[in-house]
């Protein structure tokens, strides 16, 4: 596995640019190599002169390949590389490009105001490589297959896609074929998260129908594309570790984040197989339950369910704020697995309650979340589905965690929170 192309961008190092040279590493379906920004002037282009813009033919290039990868599997672009002259070509030498923090920033902006429909998901960054001139290094963009494909470059309006080792422009039929397929992926998306759904929406009806009161909260995150795939689930540790708990810092108070204390036991479990996935549960109890699953194409979910009161169904906010912290890492756990590290994900939250609506319950001070009476702090609808959350990469996190948190106390009737921060550490 080369870490140029895997490992979280903040960790990539000179040395890994230069495994692409010690390994020969070739182009192909999700490789290509620029020796450097791509200009017919004989001057060159600007950002080698200057390094205060870069030339229109070498933004346009070097984004009809990034589109190109989006269009098809996905794929890492590198400019800086030098290239042998057989086929497939290789890595040869590096080429260190001047300035090159500062050109990953420009290609940054420019990915997200030429492509159309922006990209959901890429990586932009640059590795040092050279001292000399101080800066200079090659310039690395990572970029999935898209669920929004197909994207064309809004300066010339052509549409490409990688095919094998070549990025070549897309026919009008091809065009309305890639359409098609990713209105169905989304649609696949959707069905599976509605099936997702019947498991705790039975589990409350049944309690309804008894007159007990239950509550339901369930936590599943999908990635966006099909073309996901992790071997030996259940036998993976990386997917079944211990659940933890998170410094999560809020309006200047810190707590920690973690699953319902009465689940915990769950650490106490190996993962069991199931058809094509493992399943991790808490111990047994008429009270409190807690059910892990995460399959082979990506799919991860949390359930859990409780037995409420006569008189209220409580939600404490921290119970859904850890279990999806902890989701998140698995996230993470299932695209180095797969990987696929620069996977985008779906979350799906539901949380929903017999009887009684669920009445949201502060993080601090322990006591329900109302407005000025007693009925205050009740989430409403019941059951109440959050809107979707799309994670690209870990960086991301506290922004999730943040806005599960907002749609939770606005759905209470309460203020949203914007000073949040959670330790993923």
């Amino acid at each position: 596995m080369i870490p140029l192309f895997t490992w979280p961008m903040n960790d990539v190092l000179a040395q890994h640019v230069k495994q692409l040279i010690d390994e020969e590493v070739p182009e192909g379906q999700h490789v290509e190599y620029k020796q450097t920004l791509p200009c017919g002037d004989a001057k060159g282009d600007p950002w080698l002169g200057e390094g205060k813009k870069i030339g229109n033919e070498a933004r346009d290039k070097i984004l009809a390949e990034v589109i190109a990868f989006a269009n098809a599997e996905g794929g890492t672009v590198v400019v800086g590389i030098e290239e042998t002259d057989d086929h497939p070509k290789r890595a040869k030498d590096i080429n260190h490009l001047p300035k090159c923090h500062e050109l990953a920033d420009r290609f940054r902006l420019s990915a997200r105001d030429c492509i159309d429909p922006q990209l959901p998901t890429i990586e932009v960054f640059s590795v040092e490589t050279s001292k000399r001139p101080k800066g200079s290094g090659v310039v690395v963009f990572r970029v999935p297959a898209s669920r929004l494909s197909p994207h064309r470059l809004t300066t010339t309006r052509e549409v490409h896609i990688r095919r094998a080792d070549r990025t070549e422009k897309m026919t009008m039929r091809e065009i309305q074929d890639q359409s098609i397929k990713s209105a169905s992926v989304l649609s696949a998306l959707e069905a599976m998260f509605e099936d997702r759904r019947a498991t705790p929406r039975e589990f409350i009806k049944e309690g309804a129908f008894h007159g007990v009161q239950r509550l339901a909260i369930r936590i599943t995150a999908a990635p966006t594309r099909t073309e996901f795939y992790i071997d030996r689930v259940y036998e993976n540790p990386l997917l079944f570790g211990p659940l933890r708990a998170f410094a999560f810092t809020f309006n200047g108070r810190t707590k920690n984040l973690g699953p319902p204390n009465q689940v915990v036991s769950i650490n106490e479990y190996a993962a069991r197989p199931i058809l094509r996935g493992g399943r991790r549960s808490s111990a047994p109890d008429d009270n409190f339950s807690l059910i892990l699953e995460v399959y082979g194409n990506g799919l991860i979910e949390f359930y859990f369910s409780s037995k409420g009161n006569k008189e209220k169904n409580p939600v404490y906010l921290d119970w859904v704020l850890g279990l999806v912290a902890n989701a998140l890492t698995i996230v993470e756990a299932t695209r180095q697995s797969a990987g696929a590290t620069s996977a985008e994900f779906a979350l799906d939250i539901e949380v929903s309650s017999s009887g009684f609506p669920p009445l949201l319950v502060d993080l601090s001070v322990r006591q329900y979340l109302g407005v000025g009476n007693r009925d205050g702090g009740k989430l409403s609808p019941n059951p109440l589905r959050l809107p979707k959350h799309l994670v690209a990469n870990s960086g991301e996190f506290s922004v999730v965690i943040r806005d599960v948190m907002n749609d939770l106390r606005e759905a209470a009737g309460l203020r949203a929170v914007e000073d949040v921060e959670v330790n993923f550490n």
